[in-house]
């Protein structure tokens, strides 16, 4: 009995043992013996703190479940000390889960799309060039956006040709944000219709009789176009700081506007 009880004790006592030899190794000084350990213990921590970093599901199972069991301590009714306010102090005691960490991978761990656009600045003047860049890389930063992309890459490069790159990882439907990215937006300058013929296209939805889909406050052909448009920048007002859009027309255009303002007073045009 007495020796049974001794192997008991011993193997008990074993693994406490091995970690003492361990951490008198690691602390000993500069043995060969020791400092193989201290390096593998530190390859050991950094292993697990790696993985801890980028797979915390399972610590955080571990985590919820002893939060589960303070919880359940906590509303125990024979709990010690309860009247003294220790199930209070207990169920503050909650351990916190480590954060889900993610990474963003980029094009040549899981695929997408990179776009690269050849930028005609020929018709551009110098002084004009660093604007107009600038707002053909907002305009396309704000279409990627609605692809909901984690953090695309949209940068230019300048040699001797300029270019537009785009990078978007993990794109599913590549076609779908080349023809969106790439689409040309329309400006168009409309007459705006009179309240009776807005009326009676509105009757025609409404009555399910209409023949043609017609916008019901807007003439059927735009007054002016962006092929009439020279240049387009924004503008602050001096008096409310707001902010403004200053558009100039070519020879055309102005003779087309100035034509439209003379013999159309007080209608608007959208």
């Amino acid at each position: 009995m007495k020796r049974l009880l001794g192997h008991i004790l011993q193997g008990i006592w074993y693994p406490f043992k091995m970690i003492f030899r361990v951490t008198w190794y690691c602390i000993k000084g500069k043995t060969k013996k020791g400092n193989i350990i201290r390096q593998s213990i530190g390859v050991v921590v950094l292993s697990l703190i790696s993985l801890l970093y980028i797979f915390p599901q399972p610590a955080n199972i571990i985590v919820i479940s002893i939060n589960q069991g303070i919880d359940r301590a906590s509303s125990w009714d024979r709990l010690p000390f309860k009247s003294r306010g220790f199930d209070q102090w207990l169920a503050q005691r909650n351990i916190s889960e480590l954060p889900q960490n993610t990474f963003t991978l980029g094009l040549d761990l899981q695929g997408g799309v990179r776009v690269v656009y050849d930028i005609d600045v020929s018709g551009v003047s110098s002084e004009e060039q660093v604007q107009a860049l600038a707002s053909l890389q907002k305009v396309v930063t704000q279409r990627v956006d609605a692809f909901g992309v984690s953090e695309p890459r949209i940068y230019l490069e300048e040699g001797d040709t300029t270019r537009l790159i785009v990078e978007l990882a993990g794109l599913q439907d590549p076609e779908q944000a080349i023809q969106r990215i790439g689409q040309t937006p329309q400006l168009e300058f409309y007459q705006g219709r009179t309240v009776a013929e807005t009326q009676q296209i509105i009757d025609e939805i409404t009555n399910g009789s209409i023949t043609e889909l017609r916008n019901p406050y807007l003439q059927d052909t735009p007054v002016l176009t962006g092929q009439n448009l020279d240049k387009a920048e924004v503008l602050f007002d001096p008096q409310t700081s707001q902010p403004q859009v200053s558009v100039t027309f070519d020879s055309d255009g102005r003779q087309k506007f100035a034509d439209f303002t003379k013999n159309n007073i007080g209608e608007i045009l959208y």
